[in-house]
């Protein structure tokens, strides 16, 4: 792939984990998670997600490394669609990113959204997505006819930009795992792993909480 007219990537991905095994039996749909990337070698990807492989409760803002789509020598399938965009456009969405990656500690998973879409509802929350919100907010920036203020599924978002799709099949990321190093796989002791937990979902509460305390009263 070529960096030349600029490109804004959408990676649909289908990842080895129970949870996301899980939410494609839900949803039967082949793919359960969805990042962004600037990069047409797909060396750095964004997303929301957990941050760490161990903890699987523990998520928010995340800037994915190619390992994390190689799973026990199993590559994840993958499909992706390259937007083109303006120059400026891309650095707006450049822009755009770079303020999620100076604040990610502050942006949780919002696991309460993502239960609630298996009952088609949406419960947004302040600093607080799922990986499809993510998404669409970025991509509603690239002008490809998706809207910031309409729920899309992953099945949906994938439909929509299906005129975009450049690839389907295994993840193919062009390097080893040993060229980029990431905290992702260190293994962490139960304690860690249950500070971090109670840490992310209290913030996911506690944000849940005053979006519902601090509606404003109907007149």
């Amino acid at each position: 792939m070529t960096d030349s007219p600029k490109y804004v990537y959408v990676i649909f991905s289908s990842t080895q984990y129970m949870i996301a095994k899980f939410i494609r039996a839900m949803t039967n749909h082949r793919y359960n998670h969805v990042s962004i990337s600037l990069d047409g070698n797909l060396q750095t990807l964004y997303s929301f997600a957990r941050r760490y492989d161990d903890t699987p409760f523990c998520g928010g803002f995340v800037v994915e490394t190619p390992e994390r789509y190689i799973r026990r020598n199993t590559a994840a399938t993958v499909q992706i669609c390259a937007i083109p965009v303006t120059d400026e456009t891309y650095s707006a969405i450049q822009a755009h990113l770079d303020g999620y990656v100076a604040k990610e500690q502050e942006y949780v998973y919002n696991y309460i959204g993502a239960l609630s879409f298996l009952f088609r509802r949406r419960v947004a929350l302040e600093k607080c997505h799922t990986c499809v919100d993510f998404a669409t907010e970025l991509i509603a920036m690239t002008g490809a006819g998706i809207s910031p203020d309409r729920f899309y599924s992953i099945r949906g978002l994938a439909r929509n930009l299906n005129k975009y799709k450049i690839y389907e099949g295994y993840f193919y990321a062009p390097l080893t795992l040993s060229d980029m190093p990431s905290s992702y796989f260190t293994k962490h002791s139960k304690k860690f792993k249950f500070k971090q937990t109670v840490a992310n979902v209290s913030l996911l509460m506690n944000r849940y909480w005053n979006s519902i305390r601090w509606k404003p009263r109907l007149k």
